[in-house]
């Protein structure tokens, strides 16, 4: 009687396993005809956009206020930043999730106040003293740029209700035409579609550091993006082409050498993102 019961059990949960499944493949496919994704065109000259990495990192600590400033300084296009959340919802502008690296604390973003970080020092860097900013302050500060492109940090299935926070912040400084929202978890970027489906979204994509399932792209449909935000190491891969073909905007991440950018360019990607972009800059305005 007992080995019936365990053996029933096992049919119906293989039952439901195939049925979540099946059920995952058909909204996966329904998702991936639905989607028509945007184009828009940055430069008329047809060149690319060449925004930073976080603001230019080799002058000034990542996502800082003083990163952000030589974006100014030196007329680059925009930047890439990092959006992420603090235990009393502040959006802060910080990569990791972890305090670890910068601060050498051993707790999540998400598990401290703003506060407690503002008090902390930096570690390993040459201003210790710089502050990590909030989103707001950073959107202020570039409202006049080509292009913001916010990253949701998310590395996870359900929201903590990040993705409100963020469309918030870009309300209030009206920069839904400036932006470009970005994510490594494509069911932050399909959360973020239900708030806000006007403003364009991309995927990002890379083959170190991510999960395995983001490495095969096995949800990239949810995410319903407009853009492929591909890292350096996916240039020259059949499946850049193969996303171009099929209508979306190709971008690039990290490109940080000439020869890479000349690798980047035969994509036609619609930006650039760099941690050297007042360098790359200069390179395609000789091209120009």
């Amino acid at each position: 009687m007992y080995n019936i019961i365990i053996l029933s059990c096992i049919k119906i949960f293989v039952l439901l396993l195939t049925c979540i499944f099946i059920f995952i493949i058909v909204f996966k496919s329904y998702l991936k005809k639905c989607n028509k994704p945007r184009r828009k065109i940055f430069k008329k000259t047809g060149l690319p956009l060449i925004i930073g990495h976080r603001g230019i990192i080799s002058f000034e600590v990542e996502n800082s206020l003083s990163s952000f400033e030589y974006i100014l300084k030196y007329g680059i296009d925009g930047t890439e930043l990092d959006a992420n959340l603090t235990k009393d919802n502040k959006l802060i502008v910080f990569h990791d999730f972890s305090l670890k690296r910068m601060f050498g604390m051993e707790k999540k973003v998400g598990e401290v106040n703003y506060s407690e970080i503002k008090k902390c020092s930096l570690i390993n860097f040459q201003n210790e003293n710089e502050e990590i900013p909030l989103l707001e302050d950073a959107l202020n500060l570039l409202k006049d740029v080509l292009l913001i492109n916010i990253e949701i940090k998310s590395n996870t299935l359900f929201s903590n209700g990040i993705e409100k926070e963020v469309y918030k912040v870009i309300k209030k400084y009206n920069l839904m035409n400036k932006v470009v929202v970005s994510s490594f978890n494509p069911f932050a970027l399909y959360r973020f579609k239900k708030i806000a489906p006007e403003i364009l979204r991309g995927l990002l994509i890379s083959k170190e550091n991510v999960p395995f399932y983001i490495k095969k792209m096995w949800f990239w449909e949810f995410a319903s993006p407009d853009f492929i935000h591909f890292h350096s190491n996916y240039l020259d891969e059949i499946i850049v082409n193969k996303f171009k073909k099929m209508g979306y905007g190709i971008v690039f991440w990290n490109i940080d050498n000439i020869n890479h950018l000349n690798r980047a360019l035969k994509y036609k990607p619609l930006f650039i993102i760099s941690n050297i972009p007042h360098i790359l800059k200069k390179v395609l305005l000789n091209i120009n």
